[in-house]
């Protein structure tokens, strides 16, 4: 078994633990543990904290050193945790590669059962693994309501969210859905040949002859249902028709 320990550069002028104090803590508690840190240390520092664990440089070159039986130790879970799935994608592989992994916070391993007094226990990893499934659904959760929150105010104000723009509108220059003047006086006479009974076929060629607009008769039938949506559709006279 090879012991490894893992240090993370905050900030300076943090509150948090410095690398020093880090590297104390591990040994002590690797000491406790009944064994030394015999394999080499790795370190990360502050900007890759938003990043997984096997993302950041000295992460993904811990566990690609090591190997079933080895044991790694940090001093504290908010270096390891980027994020409730990322810890939860740590301990999967930690457990399934057959890694112990310390956090000298949290006092065991968050991956691995460990024996305690000749007694085998499954420690704290159980309930670390339930509290980060519960942070994730609380994460995505908040995730999707803010999403939500979003595109309420945006829509709102009237700002374009991106997609397809529907005929008969366009996107000004500060992300607004504006009309489209010359085809809205064309879904205008659209309106007055499908209360005059033509076909939304005779429509789409129609649109195709006179106006060389491409639309299908399907097409013509969305524009004409999603136009009855449409709130305070201004009027615009028929002798404004274009040509």
């Amino acid at each position: 078994m090879t012991v490894y320990g893992y240090l993370f550069k905050e900030l300076e002028g943090t509150d948090e633990i410095s690398c020093s104090r880090q590297r104390e803590l591990v040994e002590q508690y690797a000491q406790v543990k009944g064994c030394v840190v015999d394999g080499r240390w790795f370190e990360d520092k502050a900007l890759a904290g938003r990043q997984d664990f096997s993302e950041r440089q000295g992460g993904r070159e811990l566990l690609a050193c090591c190997r079933s039986g080895d044991m790694i130790i940090a001093a504290s879970v908010s270096f390891v945790f980027s994020n409730a799935r990322a810890g939860m994608r740590l301990v999967d592989f930690c457990r399934t590669q057959g890694i112990s992994f310390h956090l000298v916070d949290l006092n065991g391993d968050i991956a691995l059962p460990e024996k305690r007094n000749l007694v085998i226990s499954n420690g704290i990893s159980e309930t670390v693994i339930a509290l980060l499934r519960c942070l994730a659904v609380k994460e995505d959760s908040g995730h999707g309501a803010a999403i939500s929150c979003a595109k309420q105010k945006m829509l709102q104000k009237g700002l374009y969210l991106g997609g397809p723009v529907a005929f008969g509108w366009k996107v000004s220059e500060r992300g607004v859905l504006v009309q489209n003047e010359q085809q809205q006086r064309i879904i205008k006479h659209m309106i007055n040949m499908r209360s005059d009974r033509w076909s939304y076929r005779d429509i789409s060629s129609i649109l195709k002859e006179k106006y060389d607009v491409q639309l299908s008769h399907e097409g013509v039938r969305k524009v004409l249902e999603g136009n009855k949506l449409k709130k305070g559709l201004r009027e615009l006279p028929k002798n404004n028709l274009p040509d």
